[in-house]
């Protein structure tokens, strides 16, 4: 586990960015930039599984890139890091490891080697493309190639990928059945492409397959799937989840549980009612309240898991 704070809570937003999909809903504003739906659509749900997803773009094909970028050092100190992929992209206070996990669809023990400044030099990066952008996840996934591009032309990454045997978790199913109920007709509210601000009194949150995000001491979703699950518990384990329920459909979901030192201390969002029962880390264990609130289960074992080796990587010039 990541022993810095602060390290934790800018990998825990850069996730949060990427786990709403099915749906371009309203960003959160402490994760993104004010008014720009297209980054709360980060879109292509990070791959838990080894095998699900390329971390390359395709070969037969030259890979897109940005017609002009800028890359500073970012001193401003503002929370972070912050992203933009519509119309052009725009970073605030990334570091590479970030741009990596971003670009590529991996989490950081998916990411090995390189120098340590990786992960605490900081930068604001923004870019343009000659290309027509189009609201689609198609143009994000491409957005995602051209920053690959990026850091392979102005940082001088070069990476190859590896396999390696590493303890994961499966999630099954717990003896006496899952506890789940199905979501119920109109209990999540349907995204309107049209009109993307999130009805009165509901959130990013609410729109049906948002996934929900974990938090200390909970996990709450409006409509969960089987891998939303799996994606929440590997980022509070910080080891990959494999959902091996076979179970289909959407739940609502309300976990409530005890954080320990093991865990990551995800932080809560300002003003929520559930922070201090959370903080208080009552209640029983976060593998005990899988199974008797959930009737889950999450198995240990060793499994096959993708991850990025850095070969070589430098400092980029300024401009």
């Amino acid at each position: 586990m990541d022993p810095s704070k602060n390290a934790l809570v800018k990998r825990i937003t850069a996730i949060r960015t990427a786990q709403i999909r099915r749906l371009s809903g309203q960003p959160d504003q402490e994760s993104l930039f004010p008014g720009t739906i297209a980054a709360a659509a980060l879109a292509l749900l990070m791959a838990w599984a080894p095998g699900v997803r390329s971390l390359d773009a395709a070969p037969q094909q030259a890979a897109p890139s940005f017609a002009v970028a800028s890359i500073k050092p970012e001193v401003s100190g503002q929370p972070g890091p912050r992203y933009q992929f519509f119309p052009g992209f725009k970073a605030e206070n990334t570091t590479l490891k970030d741009l990596l996990m971003l670009a590529y669809d991996v989490k950081d023990f998916q990411i090995s080697g390189g120098p340590s400044w990786i992960g605490s030099d900081h930068y604001d990066i923004e870019a343009t493309t000659e290309a027509k952008p189009s609201f689609d996840q198609k143009w994000l996934a491409s957005q995602k190639q051209r920053l690959q591009t990026l850091m392979r032309e102005r940082f001088g990454l070069t990476l190859h990928r590896e396999t390696k045997e590493l303890p994961i978790y499966r999630l099954i199913v717990a003896k006496g059945g899952l506890k789940l109920q199905p979501l119920k007709e109109g209990a999540c509210v349907t995204f309107d492409p049209n009109n993307p601000t999130p009805p009165p009194g509901k959130t990013a949150q609410d729109y049906c397959g948002s996934g929900g995000f974990p938090r200390r001491g909970r996990y709450d979703a409006t409509s969960a799937r089987m891998m939303d699950l799996a994606l929440a518990f590997s980022i509070l384990t910080g080891r990959t989840v494999v959902d091996k329920t076979g179970i289909t459909g959407e739940f609502p979901v309300h976990l409530t549980f005890a954080p320990d030192d093991s865990m990551l201390q995800v932080p809560g969002a300002p003003g929520d009612p559930g922070n201090a029962a959370a903080a208080a880390d009552s209640g029983p264990s976060f593998f005990t309240a899988v199974q008797e609130q959930l009737g889950l289960r999450l198995e240990s074992g060793k499994g096959p898991v993708e991850v990025l080796v850095i070969d070589h990587v430098e400092k980029p010039s300024e401009n």
